[in-house]
């Protein structure tokens, strides 16, 4: 499969600027009699129209690399609303929405995905590519998020989703105002990494109280981080 996306990406680069002018047929040139002027270099082709489609299987290729084919398919949703490519129209650079129907030629690509358990959107995360589209997860710390939330839709944490909200909430922490998220630990540097559910509990000028519920025993406890830290 990889193998024939990548046929299409060099296609589709290929036939980026270097499509002639449309010429007048000999034939035609005679019943007009018109008179020939000096040859001139054909002007390459204004505009690429991007092939979206291939972009989002090569950035699919490497989510199922991370989550597995069954998890994306169960739970991955690509939110088109809140996706964008960064275009070049001549002279300039356009924002448009990951879809629009408009010609450009492909500056980068940074496309927004959910993962959606239970009907609801549990974490958002994108995917970034320039034009050649080698999509990765916008940061590291993305990516092993990811890593954490493909053992939670395998079933390897003992504390769920829904566990993680309840505990959370019992402990003073309000969602409307806090995202849940899973985190890994970052004193475990040993390749099996822990992870922990985390939210805001509070927050001032000069620091952020979490809550950070174990995802194997439900355990929690409470970090706080001051502006000093953080920066």
């Amino acid at each position: 499969m990889r193998i024939t996306l990548l046929f299409g990406l060099i296609v589709m680069l290929a036939s980026c600027g270097n499509e002639d002018v449309n010429t007048p047929s000999e034939e035609v040139m005679e019943e007009n009699e018109v008179e020939v002027l000096p040859e001139t270099e054909p002007e390459p082709k204004a505009n690429c129209y991007y092939n979206g489609n291939l972009a989002e299987n090569l950035s699919k290729e490497v989510i199922v690399d991370l989550l597995g084919e069954t998890n994306y398919s169960e739970f991955i949703r690509l939110d088109r609303a809140e996706s964008f490519i960064n275009c070049k129209s001549g002279n300039d650079i356009e924002l448009l929405s990951f879809g629009d129907e408009r010609y450009c030629t492909p500056n980068s690509y940074d496309l927004r995905y959910q993962i959606v358990i239970d009907g609801e959107a549990v974490f958002s995360f994108r995917m970034t590519s320039g034009a050649d589209m080698k999509f990765e997860p916008v940061s590291t710390i993305v990516e092993e998020q990811l890593e954490g939330y493909q053992k939670l839709l395998s079933g390897d944490f003992a504390t769920s989703y829904a566990d993680a909200r309840k505990i959370a909430i019992e402990n003073g922490v309000d969602l409307s105002e806090s995202d849940l998220e899973l985190v890994p630990d970052e004193q475990n540097t040993t390749h099996n990494k822990r992870y922990y559910w985390e939210a805001e509990l509070e927050y001032d000028h000069n620091s952020i109280a979490l809550l950070q519920i174990d995802v194997m025993t439900g355990n929690v406890k409470k970090k706080v981080l001051t502006i000093e830290s953080i920066e």
